[in-house]
């Protein structure tokens, strides 16, 4: 047996932008260097309209909301994290002497409306110089099963699983890590300690024996 989520009108969440407050945060990631230009995809934008037409049909269920601006709010965040600084553009020629590289971001929202339905949420972003030459494409999924009574979407368990995923991708990509190496963008790496071959002593060095001297007696060490 399914429950359909309750439908109505209930005043809308306030939408933040995403990319407020974007500063120059970095970590230690091999790109940590390189400052990055996001441009948003269409889907992405269909996702955002979207989730707010979808919130305004859960009026007799409010705690089905979902917030529209955070799984964008997290992608941002996963890559402020891995950035030296993130910037917004609304084209491809605004990248050329401003940015190092390029990510155009992909959000895909599907939120369930039924117990048992799942609701699914896709993050991805491709990533371009600014000459347009692709060096990754890189993915997160979540998807989480509505529960019964379906007082929830899942959505948020969903998102905050296909960021993380997203962020993992992120951290382990070798085609961004080898562009920054290239750029001389990559973190310097400490230098492996010398290795010292071991010093041995012997019992000619340090006598191990204490026997009392006499001029009568030597002794031959071999």
């Amino acid at each position: 047996m399914s429950v359909l989520l309750l439908a109505g009108c209930v005043p809308l969440p306030p939408r933040t932008d995403p990319f407020a407050g974007l500063g120059a945060d970095s970590a230690p990631a091999a790109t940590a260097n390189l400052s990055l230009g996001v441009l948003l995809s269409g889907n992405t934008k269909s996702s955002a309209a979207y989730l707010e037409s979808f919130n305004k049909s859960l009026a007799m269920n409010p705690s089905a909301h979902f917030d529209t601006g955070r799984v964008f709010a997290d992608a941002i965040a996963a890559l402020r994290r891995s950035f030296k600084s993130v910037v917004k553009l609304e084209s491809l020629e605004e990248a050329k002497g401003r940015v190092d590289l390029i990510a155009v971001l992909d959000v895909y929202v599907k939120p369930g409306v039924r117990s048992g339905a799942l609701s699914e949420v896709d993050v991805s972003a491709q990533f371009l110089t600014p000459d347009k030459k692709v060096l990754d494409l890189l993915k997160g999924r979540g998807a989480h099963k509505i529960p019964f009574p379906a007082f929830s979407t899942k959505l948020v368990e969903a998102s905050d699983d296909a960021v993380r995923a997203f962020a993992a991708a992120l951290a382990s990509s070798h085609g961004l890590a080898d562009h920054a190496a290239l750029l001389g963008g990559a973190p310097a790496a400490a230098a492996p300690a010398a290795l010292r071959a071991p010093v041995r002593s012997s019992d000619v060095d340090v006598p191990a024996y204490g026997y009392p001297e006499s001029a009568r007696l030597f002794a031959m060490v071999v």
